[in-house]
């Protein structure tokens, strides 16, 4: 998010991070991450990152289900997901030494558009 005091001067930022978030700036080989002002992929964790959470009522059950993961498709999870939480995000961007971040590239370029008719049906079979 772009503070209102900044909105011209950082003209292209997609903002500073939000709180309870934290960010790397991963190099293409993902070893280690970049130098500041240095462009690499976004890795992204926090608690509000690919949270799925769902309620099911059902007349002879109630389930909660909670999950941070691509519903029903492990390999891609774990394509996106490292073992310690960070969400590869696909987007390829850089850090200005004030904290402001900018999206460059893309590193991904298949973007899922479905999801929610995936979801419904998820739902229809579970409950």
């Amino acid at each position: 998010m772009v503070p209102k005091a900044d909105h011209e001067r950082k003209m292209g930022s997609v903002g500073v991070l939000l709180p309870n978030l934290e960010v790397r700036i991963v190099a293409e080989d993902g070893g280690h991450d970049v130098e500041e002002g240095q462009p690499g992929e976004l890795w992204i964790r926090g608690p509000t990152i690919m949270k799925v959470s769902f309620a099911c009522r059902h007349p002879v059950h109630f389930t909660n289900f909670q999950s941070k993961a691509y519903l029903g498709n492990r390999t891609a999870t774990a394509q996106s997901i490292t073992p310690d939480g960070w969400f590869k995000t696909g987007d390829i961007g850089t850090r200005d030494s004030e904290g402001f971040y900018y999206i460059v590239d893309r590193r991904k370029e298949l973007i899922k558009y479905k999801v929610i008719n995936d979801l419904l049906t998820f739902f229809r079979l579970l409950c």
